[in-house]
């Protein structure tokens, strides 16, 4: 029996879906990152997948994501200085995609543009939008909701960076709004967890976070296809691999106990 009522509305369009590895590799103090870092997991090590969606019938492809650039120490002071200060470690094998057209989610305008050294402040930099289509997606009319998220359908579904939660299931494919997770507010932020642990707890959603380092070996990645994810099994093979995080903490406390 699955151990949430989420629920993902019908839909006649189907997609393809692929997970790339897009050869990054982020290394950060949990410290912070949360509130109380685990004994044995004061460090997280985790890679940045991006996910190609193809809708076959139309020929149309949108990728979600996009990984860390290749020279990420010429990204905004705002985020070098961060990852200066908080010891991130960061490592790029290949570059990301400068041809697309950007979507971005409800407020990255506002938030972010212009961005540096227009807006000395601001954590993207104008180049980053140079000769590329910036789209804004309005979730204020959808009256589409992936369980507690209100959603848009796109022939299939997607937006980027901290504004989409990589959901699916077997058949439909939806963007929805994913708020606070990464600039602003932390309660928003918390919120989405909340909605997302309902979506992991559906017995035919596969949860996929871009930098889950817990997936490598369980799902196949590109040039492969994640469609037969629930034939395959990644849901039960994944859900509780994250337990190992917690080894060395439980260890040391069976052994005050003996």
């Amino acid at each position: 029996m699955p151990l949430s009522n989420f629920s993902v509305p019908d839909s006649t369009s189907v997609v393809n879906v692929r997970i790339i590895d897009s050869t990054s590799s982020i290394d950060v103090h949990m410290e912070g990152m949360v509130s109380h870092a685990i004994k044995g997991h004061s460090r997280f090590e985790c890679p940045a997948y991006s996910f190609l969606i193809e809708h076959p019938s139309s020929g149309r492809k949108v990728l979600f994501d996009l990984g860390v650039r290749k020279d990420f120490h010429n990204l905004a002071p705002p985020i070098t200085n961060w990852l200066t200060e908080s010891g991130t470690i960061c490592s790029v094998e290949k570059d990301v995609s400068t041809s697309t057209a950007l979507l971005v989610g409800p407020g990255f305008k506002q938030l972010f543009t212009p961005g540096y050294p227009t807006n000395p402040e601001s954590p993207v930099l104008d180049s980053d939008f140079a000769g590329r289509e910036l789209r804004e997606l309005s979730f204020a009319d959808s009256t589409v909701k992936v369980g507690r998220f209100p959603a848009i359908t796109l022939w299939m579904r997607q937006a980027t960076q901290s504004v989409i939660s990589m959901l699916w299931q077997e058949e439909p494919f939806y963007g929805i709004v994913r708020p606070g997770m990464l600039f602003g507010d932390a309660d928003a932020a918390e919120e989405t967890v909340d909605k997302i642990i309902e979506a992991d707890g559906s017995k035919n959603t596969f949860v996929v976070i871009a930098h889950d380092c817990h997936l490598k070996g369980v799902v196949d990645l590109f040039p492969k296809y994640a469609n037969d994810f629930l034939k395959k099994g990644w849901v039960e093979k994944s859900r509780w691999v994250f337990l190992k995080d917690f080894k060395e903490a439980v260890d040391e406390r069976t052994d005050e106990k003996l």
